[in-house]
């Protein structure tokens, strides 16, 4: 089982009753992208997908009781902490984010001294 397995079990036992669109927009992730791992949780039955109870179109996904026993056993001090797994250091989206933007910005070019100073007004027309 892979990091996107992981992360699925771990924002689900956080969250549970969240639909797909959610869950992609929780762990910044496409729905292509998690549709294998999730697909693996729910034929391994670790995931259960129900009706939603206020909207039956809507698709809930549930950890199962061994899902939840595999995510306790994955987490250590998940079943105490009070954090949710997206503020916890090394885990969820922001620390995911802070890494592409800072990769992002370590390909932007250094300007020279002489470029920084340059203003538009000096630029001729």
């Amino acid at each position: 089982m892979g990091r996107a397995h992981h992360r699925i079990l771990t924002f689900l036992a956080y969250s549970p009753g969240m639909s797909v669109g959610e869950l992609c927009d929780t762990l910044d992730l496409t729905k292509q992208a998690i549709n294998a791992p999730l697909r693996r949780l729910i034929d391994d039955d670790l995931i259960r997908v129900a009706p939603g109870t206020k909207d039956r179109r809507r698709k809930e996904l549930h950890l199962t009781e061994r899902g939840a026993d595999l995510e306790r056993t994955c987490t250590p001090g998940s079943a105490t902490s009070s954090t949710p797994p997206c503020n916890r250091p090394g885990n969820g989206v922001r620390t995911a984010n802070s890494r592409r933007i800072s990769r992002s910005q370590s390909d932007l070019p250094e300007l020279s001294p002489a470029r920084q100073s340059t203003s538009l007004a000096s630029c001729p027309a």
